[in-house]
């Protein structure tokens, strides 16, 4: 420890002791000449330079000391070759820009545990039915009640359902994400709150005072941050409910666009209700320690069979889906993310193949200078140590402008794909600051292997007597970096190609319907509304939006075509007999009778539904083509009548029409059998209204939001956008993955083109004497350049062939990332190599243009 402290001590002070050391070595030569001379006073000493040397490195370290030259004597060099650094530097920021935001992107979503208390042991609970695998639905709240008091491995399960409000404290209503939770939601996910508290059980009891917890980001904006909240009181439709606590901000679930949470009190009949109607609960749960979840599976299996028994009718054949909560909200966001994390990944090799052979190529006119050093006694070690030095001192500069691009970057993202799981959390911080240093420092090494291999112990005092001058010297390290980049650039040409092409193969996959003309939107409603009044409500609404000019038809349905899923519900026809096994399952979409011809759907057979206000008559039914081919092929559907939910616990609905498919799940997801349920939407308050226009459907957003403000002044319009914005946005992750895989490919390919036409540029320069003799020998200009082009080639079809073969081995590899590509796609291999064969006259034409014009009598004569 105390060599240690002298060492630091000594480091600090080295320039004081320095100079106190020679102070004394003079003094002790004096001492000595006044006896015996200088001359011999020196040489009984000895060398005072060597002495110095050892003291120094006796006091200090040697090794960072000379670490530090080779920093300043590299960004020295840099200053001298100002327009070669900016290129290198460029090249590394843009390959670390692209890299760091990508691992921000990737961090936020994947990597960052949920910010909870031991988030590990949260899970995702749904139902699943045993007969058909594609079916997971919702949990109905007495069946959460039931996992609850029979599980074992579980400390608490809790649901929650989202609703939307208008919160009327103010003068002008506000829209609010609201979620209805059960007991135990705040335990389970075990988070105190920031003020207050959270609900106790007479607050959870049907019937129990109104109390709400809201969000530290609606406390912020409509209380202006005021502590003094708790107490308070806010109105949702009409309702006080009391604010007993605040959330701290980074609890954001079941998303970041909730505002506050109410406890659902349950009354007496939800409780007893097991059907398919009251599966409405998104379920979650905490494990208890040391649980795995193949443990916890085993158990809820066991826990649900033991109910399909008390309850056949509705339990038997149902089992619990259980996964790790952080996967059930990243979703498939996660393939996503790894390929392109794997494309930038590429996108970085490609800069750091670009810098290397950059600099190797510049190491060949620093040869005079290399053997010059070496004449002198520099050591291949200390060559090699100078090289790396500059190579970190372009990555960090590379490196610190690559933050600014990534910080760019990140914030246009966070705008952009606001609707990623997670994304809002992602932004430049120490951990990415961490990657971006960890990745600065790989690309230096890596982008001084080429230099570093190509160090020797050359002829020094022959190079040295020639100026630096020599033979040409051939490069074939440097043209494999070339051949690398092109491989590399040729794999994310033909992978963005291959998306592309899948996503405008999706955009212009047949809809079934016509959506350009329609405006939706949504106007905020509470379930504890009447039936009745709904359905007067509604109709006054449509009746005031129908009186709009240049509407052609108002419709309603629960739920938008590509925004919201139609829900799956198990159903069989009334003249078939029961199957043991499990029923049929379908898509049910609640609409109005208008909503056909809204969307423009066409009937095929038998007619539309009949708008019946009598309770008795509430719905008819209208199925779509793919509902008759897999349930009644062949087969006349039209009058017979269909029940949903198990066995007999529903009134039979007769099927009246048979309608078009229509893709209601958007562009990227097949057409499954849908049943529409037809009549009022007593039940939905908070449904959505589609209106059909007369030209640009956005112009009319003002006037739908005053004509419902006319009649219903207390409520909030929201989600108010035409349809199609909506459907394009069903294609998010696609054109997400087709856009970023785009610019890291015209980049990649950008660099590969930039480092060809380098090699190229600096063999022209190499060899000019060469073409200026074979000139004056009579050669023709276009043979030289024939020559370049015919080297650039080489190289190019060198890259370019392992490019498209590592391009098809990875395409098979990865064909769960590859959702509705075509990875066989002879266009897109066409277009890598059209992209290649650009790429080589790019970077040909100036190199060749050159040797054409090189003056063999000015070249010879020097």
């Amino acid at each position: 420890m105390m060599e240690l402290w002298r060492k630091v001590t000594g480091f600090l002070r080295r320039g004081q002791l320095e100079a106190e050391l020679r102070e004394e070595i003079q003094t002790h030569l004096a001492m000595t000449a006044a006896d015996i001379g200088e001359d011999a006073a020196r040489r009984r000493f000895g060398n005072v330079t060597r002495i110095l040397e050892e003291s120094r490195d006796a006091w200090g370290w040697p090794a960072l000391e000379g670490g530090a030259r080779d920093v300043r004597y590299a960004l020295r060099m840099m200053a001298r070759r100002i327009g070669f650094s900016a290129v290198v530097i460029a090249t590394i920021a843009i390959g670390i820009g692209a890299s760091g935001s990508m691992f921000s992107l990737v961090d936020a979503v994947l990597l960052r545990p949920l910010p909870y208390p031991n988030p590990k042991r949260l899970v995702s609970l749904n139902e699943a039915r045993l007969s058909a695998d594609q079916l997971i639905s919702r949990v109905a709240p007495a069946r959460l009640e039931d996992w609850q008091r029979l599980t074992r491995t579980m400390e608490a399960v809790a649901g929650w359902d989202v609703e939307t409000f208008a919160e009327t404290t103010g003068m002008v209503p506000e829209q609010l994400h609201v979620a209805s939770v059960s007991p135990r939601f705040f335990a389970v996910l075990d988070t105190s709150p920031l003020l207050g508290r959270v609900f106790v059980p007479d607050e959870e009891r049907f019937g129990g005072p109104k109390a709400i917890v809201i969000s530290e980001r609606l406390r912020q904006r409509r209380f202006s941050g005021a502590a003094s909240v708790v107490g308070r009181t806010v109105r949702l439709e009409g309702r006080g409910y009391e604010i007993v606590g605040v959330m701290p901000r980074r609890f954001e679930f079941p998303d970041s666009s909730i505002d506050a949470w109410i406890a659902t009190q349950a009354d007496a009949d939800l409780l007893r209700d097991r059907g398919a109607s009251a599966r409405f609960y998104g379920a979650i749960g905490r494990l208890n320690r040391s649980v795995t979840i193949a443990e916890a599976r085993r158990d809820l299996d066991a826990v649900q069979r033991q109910l399909g028994s008390m309850y056949p009718t509705t339990d038997a054949g149902w089992t619990v889906r259980i996964q790790p909560l952080k996967d059930a909200l990243v979703g498939s966001a996660r393939d996503t993310l790894w390929l392109l994390c794997a494309a930038v990944t590429l996108l970085l090799l490609v800069a750091c193949a670009n810098v290397g052979c950059l600099l190797s190529a510049q190491l060949t006119s620093r040869r005079g200078e290399l053997a010059t050093r070496t004449a002198l006694g520099a050591s291949r070690a200390a060559i090699a140590r100078q090289l790396l030095a500059e190579a970190l001192a372009y990555s960090l500069l590379g490196g610190a402008s690559g933050l600014l691009i990534a910080q760019a970057t990140v914030g246009v993202m966070r705008r952009e794909l606001a609707g990623l799981p997670r994304i809002a959390t992602a932004t430049v911080d120490a951990r990415v600051v961490a990657f971006a240093s960890l990745t600065c420092v790989a690309a230096a090494v890596v982008c001084s292997l080429a230099p570093l291999a190509r160090i020797g112990r050359p002829d020094a005092i022959a190079t040295v007597l020639r100026g630096g001058r020599g033979v040409v010297v051939r490069q074939p390290i440097t043209q494999a970096l070339v051949s690398a980049q092109l491989a590399l650039a040729t794999v994310l040409v033909v992978g963005a190609t291959l998306f592309l092409r899948g996503l405008l193969a999706l955009q212009g996959t047949p809809i079934g319907f016509e959506p350009g003309d329609v405006l939706t939107l949504r106007v905020s409603a509470s379930f504890n509304e009447p039936p009745d009044e709904v359905v007067q409500r509604h109709q006054r609404t449509m009746d005031a939006l129908s009186a709009l000019p240049g509407v052609r038809s108002v419709a309603m349905s629960h739920g938008i075509p590509g925004a919201i899923a139609a829900t799956p519900a198990e159903f069989r026809l009334a003249d078939e007999p029961i199957d043991p096994t499990g029923a049929h399952f379908a898509e049910r979409r609640l609409v109005t009778a208008a909503y056909f011809h809204t969307l423009g759907i066409a009937l095929v057979s038998g007619e539309t539904c009949r708008m019946r206000t009598d309770p008795e008559h509430e719905y008819d039914a209208l199925v779509n083509g793919a509902f008759l081919d897999r349930y009644a092929p062949g087969r006349n559907v039209l009058d017979r009548s269909i029940i949903f939910g198990p066995q007999e616990s529903r009134t039979p609905i007769r099927i009246v029409g048979v309608v078009e498919n229509a893709r209601e799940e958007g562009y990227a997801r097949p057409v499954e059998p849908i049943v529409y349920l037809c009549g009022f939407l007593r039940w939905l308050p908070d449904s959505d209204f589609l209106i059909r226009v007369n030209g640009e459907p956005a112009r009319l957003a003002r006037a739908a939001r005053e004509a419902i403000a006319a009649i219903e002044p207390g409520r909030a319009v929201y989600a108010v956008q035409p349809l199609p914005d909506i459907l394009s946005a069903t294609l998010s992750q696609y054109r997400l993955r087709t856009v970023l895989l785009g610019a890291f490919s015209i980049i990649a390919l950008t660099l590969a083109a930039v480092g060809l036409w380098g090699v190229m540029a600096y063999m022209v320069s190499q060899r000019r004497r060469e073409f200026a003799v074979r000139l004056a020998l009579g050669a023709q200009p276009i043979a030289i350049a024939l020559q370049i082009a015919r080297s650039a080639g080489m190289v190019t079809m060198a890259g370019g062939g392992v490019g498209l073969l590592t391009t098809a081995a990875a395409l098979r590899m990865s064909r769960a990332l590859m959702a509705g590509v075509q990875i066989s796609d002879p266009t897109a291999y066409l277009i890598g190599v059209a992209a290649l064969l650009g790429t080589v006259v790019v970077a040909s034409i100036s190199p060749g243009w050159r040797a054409m014009s090189v003056d063999p009598v000015e070249i010879l004569r020097d």
